[in-house]
């Protein structure tokens, strides 16, 4: 077999062999290795009156007073209490002084021709005690208070809400209680400092010391819990923990692990680092927790959760069997706890510990307008390929502020993509049809020095230079594309763009899911395909038109090669099939602009002239055929 095409076989298939496992992957690589073990025993040592699980230790009930009995609080009855903004709606209780729900006013769970379609749910209980944000246990000395589930005294809510039969006219909400000395207040402020500062509140505990000596205590604190997949595939409804701290340049290093890979015990993560945030996303969603003193903190603990019945509760009862679904696909939750370091509470005085909550779209142009340190909160791909994903997105989004619609602006991508590459794509297949014209001349080559291998190479790279011919021609611009087509799926697959936008009704609903143009009328088992898809079809049709254009050898070995590549097509359209239509609709696009591309370069290459042996001479000192060199007429005289 010729040597170049055994290249070109080789870096096709390890081209293949690296789509797969990107694919398969799809969550883009993380920035720092996860530096995560499942349990102390494993190595991970987190000091003990730090652990930020209450679930395995022996805990008091929390103290309402009794030491201090000028300060006793009366819990209300009050339980649930909601704070309606424009773009989001969320209930507290006094149990834990939690967030029970956090849901978007302005996105939904499913496209608008689905039954069942709610507001964006972010966050919500997962199992009792699993409240988001709610105090987990507070330690005082040798003393622990149990807080999970305890009721706190509501002493101010949102305007219209009715405490002991008063409306209050506050813009924040405040529980308090009591654990031993210390009074705690927790204050949940909605009051939006900015017109981009909307997709979440601030938040603070004040730790007030009622007694005459100084008080050390540390405590835990409730992340985000109960974020509900915003996709029911399996690879791109993952949902992960996520959690960012300090490096000691004072720089964001974000960790990011699925949920499905937790163990069943507690993963701590980065421990005895300055914890800068940590949360839960799904695919377009995120539920984060911010600490506005990092120096605080000690450690991050995930735990994995299987939701209960009492999950359904929180969301209206049309949308539990698409919750049913949901959970079929993804089976586990988790819940999310902050540790602190042991901080000390000066006599008669108080501390305030500021924290910031963040439920929103996972983008980094809507997070970052929250907070500075979301700015890279997505990760479309490897870091170096970001830049190129977060390059092709703004154009996108320039092409939608013209055209209005995600489906044509990524048809006009492409075109844009496809005029860049094409320098380097036009002479990649001038090459190969060259490549093909010049075989009989190689062959002739390979008789008439065969005996002389170094003069037959040198003979070889001639006509491959006076023809233009470059051995690797085929292979560049497949290279050059490998860095574009990871950039390119790490944005359709990731992008919050492309959630929900339609692009041709009734086929292309959503482009961030696969074209389902019709359900099947029977599942197809082992690929667990209900719905028939179109558009991995006509990629397949255009690959095997390219193919038919290809340039057939007359080499039997290269022959067999090129009908074994054939079935190259195929293969890709089980990839392809379950991928996000926009990303499906860009191939489909390229694949068919290759097609014209290819027809005009064929057709253009046919009438050139192809520089012969020994300047024009065959072995046997004929012209060679379809060289352009001429043999002279002989004059006859008249």
């Amino acid at each position: 077999m010729n040597k170049d095409v055994k290249t070109q076989i080789l870096l096709g298939v390890a081209v293949f062999l690296t789509l797969m496992f990107v694919m398969n992957r799809f969550m883009p690589p993380k920035a720092v290795q996860q530096k995560q073990s499942t349990s102390t025993s494993q190595g991970v040592n987190i000091p003990t009156p730090q652990s930020p699980l209450p679930s395995n230790t022996q805990l008091a009930d929390a103290d309402l007073g009794s030491e201090s009995s000028n300060t006793q609080l009366k819990a209300t009855e009050i339980n649930d209490i909601k704070v309606v903004t424009k773009e989001y709606t969320a209930t507290f209780s006094t149990k834990g002084a939690a967030m029970q729900t956090y849901s978007l006013n302005t996105y939904y769970n499913l496209p608008p021709e689905k039954k069942g379609r709610i507001n964006q749910p972010i966050a919500g209980i997962i199992q009792d005690k699993n409240y988001s944000l709610a105090m987990g246990i507070l330690r005082i000395g040798k003393n622990t208070y149990h807080l999970t589930g305890k009721d706190w005294k509501l002493v101010l809510a949102p305007e219209g809400t009715k405490i002991d039969g008063v409306t209050s006219k506050g813009s924040k909400l405040i529980f308090q209680t009591m654990a031993g000395n210390l009074k705690l207040s927790r204050v949940y402020d909605f009051a939006s400092k900015d017109s981009k500062d909307k997709f979440g509140f601030d938040h603070y505990l004040i730790v007030e010391n009622t007694s005459t000596s100084a008080i050390v205590a540390d405590y835990s604190i409730a992340g985000p819990a109960g974020i509900i997949p915003d996709d029911t595939d399996q690879r791109f409804g993952n949902l992960n923990c996520v959690s960012a701290y300090l490096n000691s340049s004072n720089g964001i290093v974000k960790e990011e692990t699925a949920i499905s890979k937790l163990s069943d015990e507690t993963s701590f993560t980065h421990n005895d680092a300055k914890t800068a945030w940590m949360g839960i996303t799904n695919r377009f969603f995120a539920s984060l927790l911010m600490s506005n003193q990092p120096n605080l903190n000690l450690a991050v603990a995930y735990e994995k959760l299987t939701p209960t019945q009492g999950f359904y509760t929180n969301y209206p009862k049309d949308t539990h069997e698409w919750l049913d679904t949901v959970f079929a696909a993804h089976k586990y939750n988790a819940s999310v706890w902050l540790s602190t370091n042991i901080f000390e509470v000066p006599a008669k005085s108080a501390v305030e510990h500021s924290y910031r909550y963040y439920g929103g779209p996972l983008d980094d142009r809507i997070a970052s307008a929250f907070s500075s340190e979301l700015e890279t909160l997505v990760s479309y791909s490897w870091s170096w390929l970001g830049s190129i994903s977060n390059f092709l997105i703004l154009i996108m989004e320039k092409i939608v502020s013209v055209v209005g619609n995600y489906g044509i602006a990524i048809i006009l991508l492409t075109i844009f993509v496809k005029l860049c590459l094409l320098p380097l794509t036009r002479k990649s297949m001038r090459s190969q049809h060259k490549m093909q014209q010049v075989q009989p001349l190689i062959k002739q080559l390979k008789e008439k020095y065969k005996n002389d291998p170094k003069k037959q190479q040198a003979e070889t790279m001639r006509i491959f230079k006076e023809n233009g011919v470059s051995p690797v021609g085929g292979c560049l611009p497949m290279l050059i594309q490998l860095p574009i087509f990871f950039a390119l799926y790490g944005a359709f697959s990731r992008s919050f763009l492309i959630r929900q936008q339609d692009f041709i009704p009734g086929w292309i609903n959503d482009l961030s899911q696969p074209d389902h143009l019709f359900k099947l009328p029977f599942d197809i088992p082992l690929v667990d395909w209900s719905y028939f898809n179109l558009l991995p079809i006509i990629y397949l049709a255009m690959q095997l038109l390219h193919m038919h254009m290809m340039p057939k050898s007359t080499d039997p070995s290269q022959q067999q090669q090129q009908k074994m590549m054939k079935y190259m097509p195929i293969i890709f359209v089980f990839i392809f099939y379950s991928m996000p239509s926009g990303l499906v609709l860009y191939f489909v696009t390229q694949s068919f602009l290759t097609v014209v591309e290819h027809y005009f370069i064929k057709r253009n290459t046919d009438h050139e002239a192809i520089a012969g042996i020994s300047n024009g001479k065959n072995p046997d000192g004929s012209v060679a055929a379809g060289t352009g060199i001429q043999g002279k007429k002989k004059k006859h005289k008249k």
